[in-house]
C-alpha cells in the first residue's frame, strides 16, 4: 500500500493503474516500485498494431522520406546483445534505412557468423569486415564509406532502438526541414531487460553541450556535413562522437530535439552505460575535445574536469579586471552587516565597490559600503528596530533602477540582503561568462541553511510564471544527469545573486517597475527575446535565507501584466517537467532517480 501510495503521488493516478493492470495480466504480484517499473512507462512500450498503422499513413504523407543511413562499429560484442541490437533495425517501421555494419577485426568467430547471417537477410544490411583493428572512431568511417543516406545516425553495437525511432527522426525532417543535427531522449537497459534512468533531455544549448555530452544517444546528422568535416577523429576514440558534435555544430546550429525516448543504452560491466569509471580515459578524451573546440573558436580559456565524470568545466579568461558592481538592497542593518561581512570574507576579486540601495527621504538611494561593518548606514539607521531609512512603497524594481544610474561601472551583481557567500571565487566564475558577448545574465548555485539546492536556474511553467530548478535536491547530488552541477544555459535565473553588464542592462532598459515579483524572470525573458544567453553556474555559490526583508508579492494585476507582455512563454526548452519526479528531496525522499550520462 506505501508504495502504491508513492506510485500515485509521483507518477499519478493513470500510470498506476496502466502499471498495475499490467502486472495482474502477467500474473506478477510483487509491489510495483516507481524505479524498477519504469520500463511500464509509454516511452518503451511495445507499439500496438493501430500506432503503427497510423505512423506507416504519416510515412505515405511525408514530403519527404530521407534515407538513414545507421552507423554500427562492431568489436567483439556479447552476441545476445549484438543480436537484439541488429534487430532493433529491421523491426522498424521507417522503412528507408541502411544499416553499415564495420567489423573492427573482432576474434569472436561466433561475431563474424552473425554478422552475416543478417547481411544476408536483408538487402539494405551493409558489411564490411575488417582485417586490421582501428578502433571505434576508424571502424566508424569504415561503416561511413559505405553509406549513401541522406542522414547518418549512431548505433552501438550492444544498444537497441525504439521500433520508432528512425519514424520519429524522418518525421522530424519533415516538419524541420532545415533540421542539420536530430537528436532525441534516451534510457538505460539492464541485462534482464529493465529500461531504468531515463535521461529527458533539455533542447540544444552550445554552452550546456561544452559542460556533457548530452546528444549522445540517439543523434542524426545529415551525411553530408559529416562527410565535409572528414569524419570522426580517431585522436578521440571514446569520445569521437563528442568531438564531431562539437565539428558540426560550428558549421550549423539547426539542431532538432526530439523530446521522446528513442535509444536505449546496454548497461553491462564494460559499458560507461553501467560503471563510470569501466573506461576512465574517455573524460580526458572529452575534455580534450571541448579544449579544441574552443580553440577552433579563437575563445581564451582552458577545461579542466568538472564536479562529476563525464562534466567539463571551461574557464574563459577575463578580459582587463573590470571594476564589478555590487548593489545591494536593504533596509535591516543587520541584514546588510551579515551580507556584506560574508563578501568581504570571502571573495577573492578585488576590483570591487559595494553598495546599500536604502529608502530615502523620497525616493531610493545608494550608499558605497567601504567597510565590513556598514558603517555608512549608521547614521541612516532606526538603532531601536534596526530599519534602514523612512517608509517607502516596496518597489525592487526601481530600487535597481536607480541604483544603476547612479553607478558606471561595466558589470553588476543585483545580491539580496539575506544572501551569504560561500564560494571564495564566485565573482570570477560568473564574471567570465557575463563577458562573452552574446551573455545576458549569469546566476549561481543558492542553497538552503540545510544544503539543499534553492535556486539552480529559473524554468518557466504552464501558466507562464517562473520556477526554481532542482529545488530541494542536495547540493552534491548527481541526480538528472549532473545538470544541477553543470554549467549551462537556463531560461532565467534570479536576481537574489545575478551579474550583468551594464550595456545589456541598458539595451533593455532596466527592470519593469509595474512588477513587484517576478522582474527578475521579466528582465531575463526581455534579454532571450533580444538573443541573449542565461547562464547558471554550479561554481558560484551562496547561502540563501529566502528573501527575509524582501516580501512575496501575489497581486492579479502585477501578475496579468507579467504574462500579457509574454504570451509565449508557457514551456521551457531548457528544464523539463519529468525532471521533479527524478531526484531525492530530504521533505519527499527517494524518487525516481537518473545518473549522469557518459560518453
Amino acid at each position: 500500500m506505501v508504495t502504491s501510495l508513492r506510485v500515485i503521488t509521483n507518477e499519478g493516478i493513470r500510470s498506476y493503474l496502466r502499471q498495475a493492470e499490467e502486472k495482474i495480466r502477467l500474473r506478477e504480484f510483487r509491489i510495483i516500485d516507481p524505479i524498477l517499473t519504469y520500463g511500464m512507462f509509454p516511452e518503451t512500450a511495445p507499439l500496438r498494431s493501430k500506432d503503427i498503422h497510423r505512423m506507416k499513413r504519416v510515412i505515405a504523407s511525408m514530403t519527404s522520406r530521407p534515407i538513414i543511413s545507421i552507423i554500427t562499429p562492431v568489436y567483439n560484442p556479447d552476441t545476445r546483445w549484438l543480436r537484439i541490437c541488429l534487430d532493433s533495425v529491421l523491426n522498424q517501421v521507417y522503412p528507408k534505412w541502411e544499416l553499415c555494419l564495420a567489423d573492427d577485426a573482432s576474434d569472436k568467430v561466433k561475431v563474424k557468423t552473425i554478422l552475416r547471417e543478417y547481411a544476408s537477410k536483408d538487402p539494405r544490411i551493409k558489411l564490411r569486415l575488417m582485417e586490421k583493428h582501428l578502433g571505434i572512431a576508424g571502424a566508424s568511417n569504415t561503416a561511413l564509406r559505405l553509406a549513401g543516406g541522406d542522414f547518418i545516425a549512431f548505433l552501438d553495437n550492444d544498444d537497441e532502438l525504439t521500433q520508432d525511432a528512425l519514424f520519429e527522426v524522418a518525421r522530424a525532417v519533415d516538419v524541420d526541414p532545415r533540421a542539420n543535427i536530430i537528436y532525441s531522449d534516451e534510457d538505460k537497459v539492464d541485462e534482464n531487460g529493465r529500461y531504468t534512468e531515463p535521461f529527458f533531455k533539455p533542447d540544444f544549448s552550445l554552452y550546456t553541450l561544452r559542460s556533457q555530452n548530452y546528444l549522445i544517444h540517439l543523434a542524426a546528422i545529415r551525411r553530408k556535413l559529416v562527410m565535409d568535416v572528414n569524419g570522426l577523429d580517431s585522436e578521440f576514440d571514446g569520445a569521437q562522437d563528442y568531438d564531431l558534435f562539437f565539428r558540426i555544430s560550428e558549421r550549423t546550429q539547426r539542431v532538432h530535439h526530439i523530446r521522446k525516448i528513442l535509444y536505449h543504452w546496454r548497461k553491462s560491466p564494460r559499458s560507461g552505460a553501467q560503471n563510470a569509471r569501466a573506461k576512465p580515459w574517455i573524460y580526458n578524451k572529452g575534455r580534450l575535445a571541448v579544449q579544441r573546440h574552443l580553440a577552433r573558436l579563437g575563445y581564451k580559456a582552458t577545461v579542466e574536469m568538472g564536479k562529476g565524470l563525464g562534466l567539463y568545466k571551461v574557464n574563459y579568461q577575463i578580459e582587463d579586471a573590470p571594476i564589478v558592481d555590487i548593489l545591494i538592497p536593504t533596509r535591516k542593518l543587520s541584514e546588510a552587516k551579515e551580507c556584506v561581512a560574508s563578501i568581504t570574507r570571502m571573495t577573492t576579486w578585488t576590483h570591487r565597490r559595494t553598495f546599500a540601495i536604502i529608502n530615502g527621504t523620497e525616493d531610493y538611494e545608494l550608499v558605497e559600503l567601504k567597510g565590513t561593518l556598514c558603517e555608512e548606514l549608521l547614521p541612516l539607521t532606526d538603532h531601536t528596530t534596526g530599519l534602514i531609512g523612512p517608509e517607502l512603497p516596496y518597489n525592487w524594481s526601481r530600487m535597481n533602477n536607480r541604483a544603476m544610474s547612479a553607478t558606471n561601472s561595466p558589470y553588476v551583481i543585483f545580491l539580496n540582503d539575506d544572501i551569504r557567500i560561500i564560494g571564495k571565487d564566485w565573482i570570477e566564475n560568473m564574471l567570465q561568462y557575463a563577458q562573452l558577448e552574446d551573455v545576458g545574465a549569469v546566476g549561481a548555485m543558492l542553497l538552503y541553511p540545510d544544503g539543499t539546492i534553492q535556486h539552480a536556474g529559473d524554468y518557466v511553467t504552464e501558466r507562464g510564471l517562473a520556477r526554481h530548478c532542482f529545488n530541494g535536491m542536495d547540493s552534491n547530488s548527481f541526480e538528472v544527469n549532473g545538470l544541477a552541477q553543470s554549467i549551462r544555459e537556463t531560461s532565467a535565473v534570479t536576481s537574489a545573486c545575478m551579474m550583468v553588464r551594464r550595456t545589456v542592462f541598458e539595451e533593455v532598459r532596466g527592470f519593469d517597475e509595474e512588477l513587484a515579483n517576478f522582474d527578475d524572470y521579466d528582465f531575463c525573458l526581455r534579454l532571450r527575446e533580444r538573443g541573449y544567453k542565461i547562464i547558471y553556474t554550479p561554481y558560484a555559490k551562496a547561502l540563501h535565507l529566502e528573501s527575509i526583508t524582501r516580501p512575496h508579492i501575489l497581486a492579479s494585476k502585477m501578475l496579468y501584466h507579467l504574462l500579457k507582455k509574454h504570451p509565449f512563454a508557457r514551456n521551457d526548452p531548457f528544464y523539463r517537467n519529468e525532471y521533479t519526479a527524478m531526484y531525492r528531496t530530504r521533505s519527499a525522499g527517494p524518487r525516481m532517480l537518473a545518473n549522469v550520462t557518459n560518453q
